[in-house]
């Protein structure tokens, strides 16, 4: 049997499998309620900020926040925030706390019953600078100001609320900015999110018809060892597995070398009056980004990266499995 046999062979096989598996998924959701059963729902979101700021000749300070959430499908939730600046001043020696107040700089903003995978904060303010060194030298008049360490810190303050789990799911992030206070160089430090996050959720569903619930167990069990049958199949094809371990280790890379380079998102973009090129390996698709120096647009959906470029009327796209 050829090479090309084995290979059809093996596709009919899955593609049989995942169709009776998708049967057995059918008759179990039909079968629904009076047996309780129990689901998970995973949900991977991600949160990134950014502060940009710019110190003015009269030494006030325009900074801008932004905040973006991202989710990988979605989801009903309230998100609020608010700005806030606190004053510290503490002894340099004792570490001891001289003063501390905190301030509302932009009250809380709510927004209710969003339906969106994304939403994004911007905000802009200026600080005036000067007012808070004259708060810090007033409440410290009778200390010595050289022995204390003081500084604002302006907080972006983000709270996201949703309801579609058991649990309440509330995710509370912080943006910041500190500014030493009492200083005669300004040197502005930034604290921004750049983080994943994964959280698994658990609904109940209810099993109406057991026995049409106990044949769908039975054939999504055996669909499923025929799948992982074939897929064992798969896997053990070596020409296969060597090249896809080849291609995939050199994604990773492409990954860590281009990080800065490339924006995630989870829906593919407008290809509208473009001409899509499929690129084969990922070798070419790096010397068509050198070439040209593009930025690159990730989509990750579905279990599958595929990687874009855009040029001119031509979208360059590569393609593998997670």
């Amino acid at each position: 049997m050829s090479k090309k046999q084995k290979s059809n062979k093996r596709d009919i096989l899955i593609t049989f499998s995942i169709i009776l598996f998708l049967f057995a998924i059918i008759m179990a959701i039909i079968s629904t309620s009076k047996v309780t059963a129990k689901k998970e729902k995973l949900l991977e979101y991600r949160e990134n900020s950014y502060i940009n700021y710019e110190i003015k000749e009269d030494s006030n300070i325009n900074i801008n926040f932004n905040y973006n959430f991202l989710s990988s499908k979605k989801i009903s939730f309230d998100y609020d925030y608010d700005i806030t600046a606190a004053v510290v001043a503490r002894n340099k020696e004792t570490d001891k706390n001289m003063y501390y107040n905190q301030i509302v700089l932009t009250p809380s903003k709510k927004i209710g019953e969003v339906d969106t995978a994304t939403y994004e904060i911007n905000e802009a303010l200026n600080v005036n600078y000067e007012e808070f060194n004259k708060i810090v030298k007033e409440k410290l008049n009778k200390q010595d100001l050289s022995k204390i360490d003081a500084y604002l810190e302006i907080s972006l303050n983000t709270n996201t609320i949703s309801y579609d789990f058991n649990e309440k799911l509330k995710i509370n992030s912080t943006s910041k900015v500190k500014i030493p206070l009492l200083a005669d160089n300004i040197v502005i430090t930034k604290s921004e999110l750049k983080e994943k996050n994964f959280l698994i959720g658990i609904k109940e569903d209810l099993i109406k018809n057991k026995k049409l619930f106990a044949l769908a167990i039975i054939m999504t069990s055996l669909s499923g060892f025929i799948l992982i049958c074939a897929f064992i199949v798969f896997l053990l094809n070596p020409n296969t597995k060597n090249n896809y371990r080849r291609e995939y280790k050199k994604v990773i890379k492409l990954l860590r070398d281009y990080d800065e380079l490339i924006e995630v998102v989870y829906e593919f973009p407008s290809f509208k009056n473009k001409k899509i090129i499929e690129v084969n390996a990922v070798d070419d698709f790096i010397t068509l980004r050198d070439k040209y120096e593009l930025s690159i647009t990730l989509v990750s959906k579905d279990n599958v990266f595929t990687f874009i470029m855009d040029y001119h009327n031509n979208i360059w796209k590569y393609v593998i499995e997670k």
